[in-house]
């Protein structure tokens, strides 16, 4: 079995990166970067028809069909009067965390890191008032989800950087004029419609 090799692999490698960014305690990250690649359960996510807010989410088994998640959305709207959604899960910030299988070493590292920053700031205010309100969770979660691909970003330039060419944007040249600039010369404004259809 390769995967708990893998894991130890990625688990150093990530716990590397964090210590060179300064997160670390006399060079070891606390907690121990540690999870697990394990099928997640889904996440019923259920919210007032008037306010697009999170009121509550209830983990949910990991195989329900997509007949089975649009039953349940029903069942919830109808039932409670209120907007609820299925959604999947790519990682739980327990301890060890817990990540969804997948073959993108990009998403896997990123996923790793913001799963551990969870875990981090579990030790300072920001974590441990997770649930304290809804705007505490969002900074929470902003803050995982930037720090996670910052440090997923690193762990594949230092690493793999055969990946990183491949997630380079193309470079796009751009011919300024002489003299005062225009920002709309500059880009066509988004049409939405057009994108979408």
């Amino acid at each position: 079995q390769l995967m708990p090799i893998s894991e130890a692999f990625l688990q150093e490698q990530v716990g590397e990166v964090v210590d060179e960014l300064g997160l670390t305690t006399g060079g070891q990250p606390i907690p121990p970067i540690l999870f697990h690649i394990t099928p997640l359960p889904y996440d019923l996510i259920v919210s007032r028809r008037d306010k697009i807010q999170s009121e509550t989410s209830i983990s949910l088994l990991p195989n329900l069909s997509v007949d089975q998640q649009a039953a349940l959305e029903a069942r919830v709207d109808k039932g409670l009067n209120v907007s609820s959604l299925v959604v999947p899960v790519g990682g739980i910030g327990s301890y060890p965390t817990m990540v969804e299988h997948t073959t993108d070493l990009n998403w896997l590292t990123d996923t790793i890191a913001h799963e551990w920053i969870h875990n981090w700031l579990t030790l300072r205010p920001l974590g441990m008032n997770y649930d304290s309100s809804a705007e505490l969770r969002t900074m929470n979660e902003t803050t995982a989800s930037i720090a996670g691909h910052e440090i997923g970003a690193l762990v594949l330039q230092r690493y793999y950087p055969e990946l990183t060419q491949a997630l380079l944007p193309p470079a796009i040249l751009i011919n300024l004029p002489l003299g005062p600039i225009d920002p709309d010369d500059l880009r066509k404004p988004f049409d939405f419609r057009a994108e979408m259809h």
